[in-house]
């Protein structure tokens, strides 16, 4: 599949025809019942931009295709997430980590989850930050507890918008832990976040007023300011 895709880049004048090139594979793919490569040239065509293909693919990893495709089979599921995880895919590698956490359709494997959630976490995915960063909590092993290191997986996963770990980095902000200092200006900020995400009157907003309160002048001016960063 990788020569297929090789060629593919050669031939290709530009990144607009990479993507039709990949997308037309793809289909090809798909009609002749090949799943497993469909999904993959689909992968291809959506990382070079194709419309359609992006539309299409948004980011799912393989083992949900396999479940769209041939039916929920957990040794297809996983099979597809096996696939798609050895090819790199972050969303196939934060699943795996999942089946692994959990155990769903095999034993769960706690160290070994915990690798495919660094992995697909490294590649920037949302969900396996949240994961990991659970993980380093102590919650359902991995490795020794470490609470830097989780906030900063939540930090990540809060910065691409995620509520959870907007309010898990507001908490930890506000209790502080082992390496990590209490900050009331980052722990207000991810409050408001966080709360930007409910209805006006709800408890998210009134937890921000009392936490508002907690502030000095000055740190209230500085959380504003960093407040802007975000629009």
């Amino acid at each position: 599949m990788g020569d297929e895709h090789d060629e593919l880049v050669k031939k290709a004048k530009d990144r607009d025809e990479l993507g039709r090139l990949a997308y037309s594979l793809a289909l090809r793919h798909y009609r002749a019942g090949d799943y497993a490569k469909a999904v993959i040239s689909f992968q291809h065509a959506a990382s070079a931009g194709h419309e359609e293909a992006r539309t299409l693919f948004k980011g799912a990893p393989l083992s949900w295709f396999y479940s769209w495709w041939i039916g929920v089979n957990l040794d297809k599921i996983i099979a597809g997430a096996q696939l798609g995880a050895r090819g790199g895919s972050a969303p196939d590698q934060c699943a795996l980590g999942l089946i692994y956490r959990f155990g769903f359709g095999t034993e769960p494997d706690p160290a070994l989850a915990f690798s495919w959630f660094e992995k697909a976490a490294g590649a920037g995915d949302v969900e396996a930050n949240l994961q990991l960063g659970s993980m380093c909590l102590g919650d359902s092993g991995g490795e020794a507890k470490n609470e830097k290191r989780a906030l900063g997986c939540f930090l990540r996963a809060a910065e691409q918008g995620n509520a959870t770990a907007q309010l898990l980095a507001a908490n930890l902000y506000f209790i502080g832990g082992d390496g990590v200092p209490i900050d009331r200006v980052e722990s207000f900020v991810w409050r408001v976040m966080y709360a930007r995400h409910s209805p006006a009157g709800s408890n998210a907003w009134k937890n921000v007023e009392s936490d508002k309160l907690l502030l000095k002048p000055e740190q209230l001016t500085a959380a504003e300011k960093r407040l802007q960063k975000f629009g």
